[in-house]
């Protein structure tokens, strides 16, 4: 298990006299609550939260972690919400952008602050954040003061910036090549039908307005090639394997956890991965390394659970075969109709020349 803590911080001087809870401050312009919760129930630190932002006219910034895994909080202005932000449940987000002009971060930009929001690691999250605030988002009275003093800078981040350079540009260690796109749409069966096709085999059509003929294609890798109904490849069964539980076990949660299985490449299995927000295993490539997705998002991971490239496709990745990867922009798989602007697209994903 990570660490799950919360705490409560008030941006500016207020009235002591009306806050009947210990503060310090650790930080130029902050006060951190030091009082111990412990020992109460787990809402309790918001309550009193928003107890303490009902009783002063500063904001008051409660931020908290969960299992080492999900950063929420929020700014709280009076008895609202002036904005929140949560790892686990996006909806939720509000007026994120606001943040700078609530808690006096200047002219820091909307960039740099989707870029933390965006990073998968928590602890650098969090990290990132007391470096854009100026504060200790964590009080553990086991840390001395000078341990717990923080400054607004930008040294983490800029050397993050660097770092996402590396997996997403051109000095990434791989890249995904569009290759063929194809006007149209795929579908596991027939219409109303619970019997599905066998792996990497498709019923594809509705590439024009007019048609609305399905015909089986055989998805090959660097084509969904054509095929005879009649041939025995093609005959239906009633289950898929779309999640591919040979390979993975989902543990779901605040942040999903995936458990490798002996039919994993050699690297990966018996091991563990906690998941960026939002992504799941989608299968190997053919040179070995798991691919992840979040819609048009992917990572490349090597055997040693690193993410070694992000790279960006059209549409949801929908199948791996070799190096590879199948990929179906509108309602594939859902809406059997017309649909201008469907597309199934394939792209290689390859390393490129050092």
């Amino acid at each position: 298990m990570g660490i799950t803590a919360s705490c409560i911080h008030i941006y500016g001087d207020f009235p002591k006299e009306n806050i009947p809870f210990a503060f310090k401050s650790f930080s130029a312009g902050w006060h951190t609550c030091v009082e111990d919760f412990s020992e109460k129930e787990p809402e309790y630190p918001y309550k009193t939260a928003r107890f303490i932002a009902s009783k002063i006219q500063n904001p008051v910034l409660y931020f908290s972690v969960y299992d080492s895994e999900a950063v929420y909080f929020e700014v709280l202005l009076g008895r609202k919400t002036a904005a929140r932000y949560s790892d686990d449940d996006t909806e939720q987000n509000k007026k994120i952008y606001d943040i700078p002009a609530l808690l006096g971060c200047g002219e820091c930009g909307k960039k740099r602050l989707s870029a933390i929001f965006s990073c998968a690691d928590t602890d650098l999250k969090t990290a990132m954040l007391e470096e854009y605030f100026g504060v200790p988002l964590l009080y553990f009275p086991e840390i001395g003061e000078e341990e717990l003093a923080r400054q607004k800078g930008d040294a983490l981040y800029r050397k993050y910036e660097e770092e996402e350079k590396l997996l997403t540009g051109k000095k990434a260690p791989f890249k995904a090549e569009l290759i063929k796109e194809y006007p149209g749409k795929i579908f596991l069966g027939k219409f109303n039908s619970r019997a599905m096709l066998q792996e990497q085999y498709y019923l594809f059509g509705y590439d024009e307005e007019k048609s609305s003929e399905l015909w089986p294609v055989h998805f090959v890798g660097n084509e969904l090639k054509a095929v005879d109904p009649s041939e025995e490849t093609v005959r239906v069964g009633l289950e898929r394997d779309r999640m591919n539980e040979k390979y993975f076990s989902v543990k779901y949660g605040t942040q999903n956890k995936v458990k490798f299985k002996d039919a994993c490449p050699k690297a990966y299995r018996g091991k563990t991965m906690v998941m960026p927000n939002g992504f799941y295993p989608r299968g190997f490539l053919g040179t070995g390394e798991l691919i992840l997705a979040a819609g048009a998002k992917l990572c490349v991971v090597d055997g040693t659970l690193k993410i070694v490239a992000k790279l960006t496709v059209k549409g949801d990745v929908e199948d791996i075969v070799d190096n590879y990867i199948l990929t179906a922009l509108g309602s594939s798989f859902f809406y059997y109709g017309y649909e201008p602007g469907a597309k199934v697209c394939i792209y290689k994903i390859e390393k490129r020349e050092k």
